[in-house]
């Protein structure tokens, strides 16, 4: 089993912090979201790892050449001189794909068992299998529960929606187009016989930090013990102040806060909802949700 990450996007919703960081390296209590994955994959014993890069790539690759260096992780990177999109993306990695192969959007947090997936597309004995669940306001998936067949994609009549998670065959090569996104190609795929499965799975979470708003949900699930991640040990409070030399006494900390090493904190200040990335400086006042740099 191999294992490929989508991280060429430009983070666009996520501007202005996307102009400096590229969103595969968002940190999540200060753990960025790529390493995270990383270490899922490491956990399910994936060693072969495969990303494509575009957006500030020079970041992501300085990101992976310092990591690889210290854990047994074997990284081919897919650089990108125009961004490629989704179903481009992969094309451009063709040769990478030489047996079952797990894709993942790089901007995905979850707690679903991966191995749960490895099984049921062993068994199901598709060329696709796409991790969907209900528990979401958006559909953008329908298939049959009888069989867990997917019917269409982007449909009126859409029940289930993709989380960004799936496995592959070599053979998808077949239908795939270098220029369309990837469901843009599964929907041309199944006019032409395509067969794509679905697991739909309805007890975990699965958030996109694509915006700020997910963010931020992201944090607060995590740091109220509503999203557990071993990636990033155990969490034993709402309020993880990694910060030192502030006055306790004039700083409050409200519903949950995460401030990393190295900020400053001045002056009499309330903090609720708060995240303050590694060095960032906190200015005196009252502060509710808002992410410092």
């Amino acid at each position: 089993m191999k294992a490929f990450l989508l991280a060429a996007g430009k983070g666009e919703r996520l501007l202005p912090y996307t102009q400096f960081l590229p969103k595969p390296l968002f940190p999540i209590l200060g753990v960025p979201i790529l390493e995270i994955q990383l270490k899922k994959l490491l956990k399910l014993g994936v060693r072969d790892v495969g990303i494509n890069v575009f957006h500030l790539k020079e970041k992501i690759l300085d990101f992976l050449n310092k990591y690889s260096q210290v854990t047994p992780v074997n990284v081919s990177t897919f650089e990108e001189k125009t961004l490629l999109g989704t179903g481009g993306g992969i094309f451009n990695a063709k040769d990478f794909f030489t047996n079952s192969t797990l894709i993942i959007n790089s901007d995905i947090l979850f707690d679903f068992p991966l191995e749960i997936l490895i099984e049921y597309h062993k068994k199901n004995k598709s060329l696709i299998t796409l991790v969907c669940t209900s528990n979401s306001n958006s559909k953008n998936v329908k298939v049959d529960f009888q069989n867990n067949k997917v019917l269409s994609f982007r449909s009126k009549e859409s029940n289930v929606f993709y989380t960004g998670i799936q496995i592959v065959e070599p053979e998808i090569f077949e239908f795939l187009s270098p220029k369309f996104d990837l469901i843009d190609t599964y929907i041309e795929g199944l006019s032409q016989g395509l067969k794509i499965s679905a697991i739909v799975v309805n007890d975990y979470s699965f958030i996109d930090i694509g915006t700020l708003s997910n963010y931020f949900i992201a944090h607060e699930k995590i740091l109220l013990n509503r999203l557990i991640l071993p990636e990033l040990g155990e969490v034993e409070s709402p309020f993880i102040i990694k910060a030192k030399g502030f006055d306790s006494k004039k700083v409050s900390f409200v519903d949950w806060v995460f401030i990393d090493e190295g900020c400053k904190l001045t002056g009499n200040t309330v903090l609720k909802k708060v995240i303050a990335w590694k060095g960032a400086t906190i200015p005196e006042g009252i502060h509710e949700e808002k992410l410092f740099f």
